[in-house]
């Protein structure tokens, strides 16, 4: 059985460019408490562990909650708790005046409302797309068919061809998001299972791809191999939408390995996408 994941997530805008600094950047937990994830002072981002919880408290009197949806509802936060995370030392979150939908839970990833900004900017979510648009289909085969070169190279065994000419199901988290008028970020990821005698083994490929008047380019790919549990595999990422502040792009993304959660900072450059995450935070 061979089964084909596609995890799209495509980020973001061209907005009026906006010089604001001392961005804190948070989620908030279906619980209502608001943890912080990272800190921009205008230049770099950094680990909000680095601050008392006073001086956060003070950068975050303008709270902007962004919702899946899109839309953003102003919330105020309050006193400071003590969180526990998996993994690692306990964390510091803020009661808030949002109507929790949970109780206190020790499921990670923890269930999420949406991102948090101190300030009045646009936190751009990701928006759904037709998979059966043309440009998604040019994308899709493009795609599959580097993935198999990535898996097999030139080779020609049995197993390999056998591989390569299994049916693919296709499934999709259909989002995108535009930088501009001529360009879309994409965030793939594909993932083969295979059949093994006790279990089965996984194959997958992730990477960001960059749709602009010269065609489509890759900026950056992994390829991973793990078993029927997931151990091995690179952990999934979930794009949840980009931030446009001092004419740079950045995009705030969810990661789930094998176990726990974190969170990434990536930004976009002309031919690359680089990692800035200060601290990996649960």
């Amino acid at each position: 059985m061979l089964r084909l994941i596609i995890l799209i997530s495509f980020c973001i805008s061209l907005l009026q460019s906006q010089n604001k600094n001392n961005l804190w950047c948070s989620t908030l937990r279906e619980d209502g408490l608001l943890v912080p994830l990272a800190y921009f002072n205008g230049a770099v981002w950094e680990d909000p562990g680095k601050y008392t919880s006073s001086i956060i408290s003070a950068g975050m009197e303008n709270c902007f909650l962004w919702l899946d949806t899109g839309s953003s509802k102003r919330i105020s936060i309050g006193s400071p708790v003590t969180i526990e995370r998996f993994a690692e030392p306990p964390g510091v979150a803020f009661i808030t005046n949002y109507c929790p939908r949970i109780t206190a839970t020790n499921i990670y990833p923890y269930p999420k409302v949406g991102i948090v900004l101190n300030q009045s900017i646009s936190f751009n979510k990701t928006k759904r797309i037709d998979s059966t648009d043309k440009s998604w289909r040019k994308i899709l085969d493009l795609l599959t068919i580097t993935f198999n070169r990535k898996e097999f190279g030139n080779r020609i065994d049995s197993q390999a061809i056998a591989r390569k000419h299994t049916r693919i199901n296709v499934s999709l988290n259909k989002n995108v998001l535009p930088i501009n008028d001529s360009e879309h970020l994409y965030y793939y990821e594909l993932v083969k299972y295979y059949p093994e005698p006790e279990c089965y083994s996984i194959s997958k490929y992730e990477g960001w791809l960059l749709e602009g008047v010269n065609g489509l380019s890759i900026l950056k790919e992994e390829l991973s191999d793990g078993d029927c549990d997931g151990k091995g595999l690179s952990p999934t990422v979930r794009p949840t939408g980009s931030i446009f502040i001092n004419n740079r792009l950045f995009i705030v993304s969810e990661i789930i390995p094998y176990e726990g959660e974190a969170w990434s900072i990536l930004e976009l450059k002309k031919d690359s996408i680089i990692d800035v995450t200060p601290l990996s935070q649960n």
